[in-house]
């Protein structure tokens, strides 16, 4: 069985799909609200391998169910909150998975302010 979209949630307009290896669980969340389950909040670390499946969702709506799979507190520029996303990420760590979405945590360095 696969935990992408296009197989859990054929006909949704809105999905995410989260795989964790340590578990071997997938969790998908078809259309809205986007709410992920009680279940599948166990904390990753920021190292954790993850697959990411992600089918037009608000940039805000996947940072909230990142941060309550992630032992991090996950951070979102409020510019792109509202930034729908649709990508696919296989076998990446989940920090970088954060990053390659461009959001930010708690352990990230500070972003640089010019003065």
């Amino acid at each position: 069985m696969s935990c992408e979209c296009e197989s859990q949630c054929p006909t949704a307009t809105h999905c995410y799909c989260i795989y964790t290896y340590e578990d071997g669980i997938c969790v998908c969340v078809c259309d809205y609200p986007m709410v992920l389950p009680a279940s599948a909040r166990a904390p990753k670390s920021l190292t954790s391998m993850v697959d990411l499946c992600i089918k037009n969702v608000e940039l805000a709506d996947l940072a909230a169910a990142l941060d309550s799979l992630s032992d991090a507190n996950v951070l979102i520029p409020a510019a792109r909150a509202r930034t729908k996303v649709s990508l696919h990420m296989h076998k990446i760590p989940l920090g970088d998975a954060l990053s390659k979405l461009g959001l930010l945590t708690d352990s990230s360095p500070s972003p640089q302010v010019a003065s």
